[in-house]
């Protein structure tokens, strides 16, 4: 048994800790962006001079706003709100928008451009949500051999930011492939 004045004690060794954890886990936060930004950067070269180079910014606009919103609600940590969300994402994207593109009458890229940065937004988001999830049921015991920093408590204490990194290594292997994909689709289009 603890005496009152160990448990005092422990609890402002905990609250210390915790403290201490915040401004890493926002440089972790700040780190992660600089590096999503850097991936949608490969995309403005790789569409460089081409005729969907004018989608981009709208693209892009929608990236951003996605990873934004993933932000707060992963800062939030509510998961009936992020539920709700994801939900009403799924339903807007799978229902409306497809509604949406089908009867829309495409007379120019600039009336449409926000009914193609649509689909970004919510795949985007979901995809942020999908492996923030994954990252936050990680057992507590996981521990990768070769480096002791990366644990079940790291991945949980940092899902946001790695699940940031994540998606812009993924936003790096398709700028990679973009180019010649809207190629072959223009080819065959």
């Amino acid at each position: 048994m603890l005496s009152r004045a160990e448990r005092i004690k422990r609890e402002k060794v905990e609250n210390r800790k915790h403290l201490l954890s915040l401004p890493k886990v926002f440089l972790f936060l700040i780190v992660s962006i600089v590096i999503y930004l850097s991936s949608l950067f490969l995309w403005v070269k790789a569409l460089e001079g081409t005729t969907y180079s004018e989608l981009l910014e709208s693209v892009i606009q929608m990236n951003i706003i996605a990873v934004g919103l993933f932000i707060a609600l992963g800062c939030l940590n509510w998961e009936l709100i992020t539920v709700i969300i994801r939900s009403l994402l799924k339903i807007v994207f799978m229902v409306w928008v497809v509604l949406m593109v089908l009867f829309f009458p495409m007379s120019s890229m600039g009336e449409s451009v926000w009914l193609i940065g649509l689909p970004f937004f919510f795949v985007y988001l979901e995809v942020l949500l999908d492996i923030n999830d994954v990252l936050n049921q990680v057992k507590k015991d996981f521990a990768i051999p070769k480096m002791k920093f990366v644990n079940g408590d790291m991945l949980k204490n940092h899902s946001i930011a790695i699940s940031i990194i994540f998606l812009a290594v993924l936003n790096v292997v398709i700028s990679y492939f973009i180019g010649d994909l809207l190629e072959a689709i223009t080819v065959f289009g």
